[in-house]
């Protein structure tokens, strides 16, 4: 069985937790909630491409999934459709997403809190962002949450 195919069956509740996952359930629920037109992730996953691939579908979102490391980029260029393309990064520091919401798993680590200063989304959902070697910090203008190990920046509304 493929890696992605086991990443949707777990998402799908098929088989047992794996800690890879858990922020499944955040992108999930923020996708269903904000509704975007335009979702952007700053860095491929086992998980998370297919389930936004997924979403982008039954929705009709628009998904761009960005990635730095060529070889793990290419397990899921297979995936490219009308509706999600897929762009290599040569450097997180001058390319900077634009979407309706925006889920970063970028690697280098280092990458996460440079991201999160220039990203400009109603939404930003950072994985893994409660483990204090992260600290990505607050967004000034954001609601800042902590869902499981996923932290969400929401906007604030005038």
């Amino acid at each position: 069985m493929s890696r992605i195919k086991a990443g949707l069956l777990h998402a799908a509740g098929r088989v047992r937790p794996d800690p890879y996952w858990t922020h499944v359930p955040t992108l999930v629920k923020h996708c269903l909630a904000h509704k975007p037109h335009t979702i952007v992730e700053c860095g491929t996953g086992y998980y998370s491409t297919p389930v936004l691939h997924a979403i982008a579908q039954q929705t009709g979102a628009k998904l761009l999934s960005m990635e730095s490391n060529p070889r793990w980029l290419v397990q899921f260029t297979h995936m490219a459709t009308d509706y999600h393309s897929f762009q290599l990064v040569n450097d997180w520091q001058h390319e900077f997403p634009t979407g309706d919401l925006v889920f970063v798993d970028s690697g280098p680590v280092a990458s996460r809190r440079l991201l999160l200063s220039h990203i400009t989304a109603p939404v930003i959902l950072v994985h893994d962002a409660t483990v204090p070697a992260y600290d990505i910090g607050y967004r000034t203008g954001y609601e800042r949450s902590v869902d499981g190990d996923t932290v969400v920046f929401t906007r604030h509304q005038p």
